[in-house]
């Protein structure tokens, strides 16, 4: 953080609530906005029934899109404000990370597709290739998408191949900055460039200079 890794500059953002990860050492809330690098910022906790649980917890926006919390039990959902007292955005549900085995060996996470274009074709492609290749799920993020490309989004959450992220925002940046967003604008690029089986043992792909990677695949047992 005092190196300012990732940090881009640029006017503040309010909240906008993206996911929330439970892992077993801490619960990590993503968000949306830009510029909020090293903000204070307050974890908000609910339970089932949408009750806040105890008191805000008080840490900062690092990298530049999450903020590490707390765990707590009897939460199910997150939430953040800039003050401990302040107005939260609508909380989100808790994605549960602390299973010991990955439900998923070998998973394809795809960097935000953008522009009006049709993608059906090159998404097809690219999710029977890897899928010879031994993945099993697959993780898509667009913000803009043509209507057949959508189909064929929906028919592999249908069977149960990908997960859908949807980028929604109420604020204007420039299509490509979208990809840190996913990213985590190359905070965690050497660790995960390490151990990718495409970077260490065949030529299928390749990893791109920092805001330029289409996508990255992940051995969750490296």
């Amino acid at each position: 953080m005092k190196a300012k890794a990732g940090y881009r500059g640029g006017p503040k953002m309010n909240i906008s609530l993206m996911s929330a990860y439970e892992f077993p050492e801490q619960l990590n809330v993503m968000i949306t906005s830009c510029n909020k690098y090293g903000d204070e910022i307050y974890c908000r906790y609910f339970d089932k029934s949408m009750r806040e649980v105890g008191e805000p917890f008080k840490s900062v926006v690092f990298p530049a899109y999450t903020v590490h919390c707390l765990r707590r039990d009897g939460v199910q959902f997150m939430s953040l404000s800039d003050t401990p007292t302040g107005e939260y955005e609508y909380p989100v549900p808790i994605t549960d990370r602390t299973q010991p085995e990955p439900t998923h060996f070998f998973s394809v996470c795809l960097a935000p597709m953008y522009g009006t274009e049709p993608k059906w074709l090159l998404l097809a492609e690219l999710v029977e290739h890897y899928k010879l290749q031994g993945a099993t799920y697959f993780y898509i993020y667009f913000k803009y998408i043509d209507e057949y490309s959508r189909l064929l989004v929906d028919d592999y959450v249908r069977t149960g191949e990908a997960e859908a992220i949807v980028l929604h925002d109420r604020f204007q940046r420039v299509d490509d900055f979208w990809q840190p967003l996913e990213l985590q604008a190359q905070i965690f690029f050497e660790t995960v460039a390490e151990w990718m089986p495409t970077w260490r043992y065949h030529n299928t792909s390749h990893v791109g200079p920092p805001g330029h990677t289409a996508k990255c695949i992940v051995d969750p047992k490296k």
